[in-house]
């Protein structure tokens, strides 16, 4: 299938971002992190963007799409990961993450009349939402003190899971160059993360270069790229 590559590329990048965000972790704060990602993210497609001489999107339908999607799926997703990770491991939070499929699933079969739940489908979902409590350990104590962190995740999970089915419904049938919407998606969650970042950071003490890697990592190949190869699926 066309679209099996690019899903195991992204799977691969986005794995690696959680550990990037754990290293980030030791010298920013949430709000730090998620605009630091952002920018980088969004400065990385623009000049591929200047390179192919394409321009981002600038017609309101679907400016006022990108920037819900921008809040959704960027801004506050990235903060609440970048948040939890300050309390649990990378692993745990990647766990998490992976019910973003099944979320999918369950708000596909209520928003699109033509994903029908059918007994497979439902087995399919009951199952993954048991296997995941089972490998994060949720009678552990661990998991009982870090409660908040989790439900950060599953949050940050939900909005992803909307923005896909808001993306497949209303950004796709736009016929957008993928780097052209992707591009001024995060230019307009960067803008949004700027202003928290100005209303709720200080200045970081320190720049460590391992910290400082991954979080060019984290922006160039966690962001920019893997939000183009998820256009792309989509």
């Amino acid at each position: 299938s066309s679209w099996l590559m690019p899903w195991l590329g992204l799977s691969v990048v986005w794995g690696f971002s959680f550990v990037f965000i754990k290293v980030c972790a030791s010298y920013l704060d949430p709000f730090q992190t998620t605009f630091g990602r952002l920018s980088l993210g969004a400065l990385v497609l623009l000049a591929v963007l200047a390179v192919q001489r394409r321009k981002p999107v600038t017609d309101w339908r679907g400016i006022k799409h990108l920037a819900f999607i921008a809040l959704l799926a960027q801004a506050l997703p990235f903060t609440l990961f970048a948040f939890a990770e300050h309390h649990i491991s990378s692993v745990a939070a990647g766990l998490v993450n992976s019910t973003m499929s099944l979320w999918t699933g369950l708000l596909a079969i209520v928003l699109l009349p033509e994903e029908r739940l059918d007994r497979t489908r439902g087995a399919g979902l009951t199952m993954g939402f048991i296997g995941i409590l089972i490998l994060l350990g949720v009678w552990d104590a661990n998991f009982q003190g870090n409660w908040v962190a989790y439900v950060s995740c599953s949050l940050a999970t939900i909005g992803y899971a909307v923005s896909a089915l808001w993306t497949r419904k209303y950004i796709a049938p736009l016929g957008y160059n993928p780097t052209s919407a992707v591009a001024t998606q995060l230019t307009l969650a960067t803008t949004m993360q700027g202003l928290a970042v100005l209303l709720y950071s200080s200045a970081p003490t320190h720049w460590p270069a391992d910290g400082v890697i991954s979080l060019a990592l984290l922006g160039a190949l966690g962001t920019g790229v893997a939000l183009v190869l998820n256009f792309r699926i989509i």
